[in-house]
């Protein structure tokens, strides 16, 4: 199987991060402008406020902790015999899975927002942008969880 330029990758990888966080906050600043503009989607229903802020609640208590964990075990499965630019796109596609998993739950959590205008839900987004930031894939962060050596570090991380 061809694999593309070990640093292009790692750019690629930074790019749909960039992405994707710059997706949560135009979302999230979106639904707060309809919501201060025009309100909830639905009228003040204390009983689906609720039901919803917890959905909510679950899913970022559950899909967090997946989203840093299964792509950890995958990324920690990843052959240090490999060619650097196969190591790059499993890895590439480890964080792939991290990244949805995020934008997933934040997206959710936004449209919730839009619906109920309930504001503790902004709190679980910050709560998840937090984490995405944590998140953001850096050189030492490539490097160790891959255990680069330095003749690698230097072919991704140097131009």
């Amino acid at each position: 199987m061809e694999h593309g330029d070990p640093r292009k990758t790692f750019k690629n990888i930074n790019l749909v991060y960039g992405v994707l966080f710059f997706s949560m906050v135009i979302i999230l600043l979106a639904a707060s402008l309809f919501v201060s503009r025009i309100g909830p989607l639905i009228s003040e229903d204390p009983l689906m406020e609720q039901i919803l802020k917890m959905i909510v609640i679950v899913f970022t208590l559950v899909l967090i902790p997946i989203a840093h964990g299964f792509p950890q075990r995958i990324i920690s499965k990843i052959s240090k015999d490999l060619s650097l630019a196969e190591k790059m796109a499993k890895y590439q596609a480890a964080l792939t899975v991290r990244f949805a998993l995020t934008e997933g739950t934040a997206f959710m959590a936004c449209l919730f927002f839009f619906i109920t205008g309930d504001t503790d839900l902004m709190l679980v987004v910050a709560v998840i942008l937090l984490y995405f930031i944590i998140s953001r894939p850096s050189h030492f962060k490539v490097a160790n969880d891959l255990g680069l050596s330095e003749l690698e570090k230097k072919e991704i991380f140097t131009e």
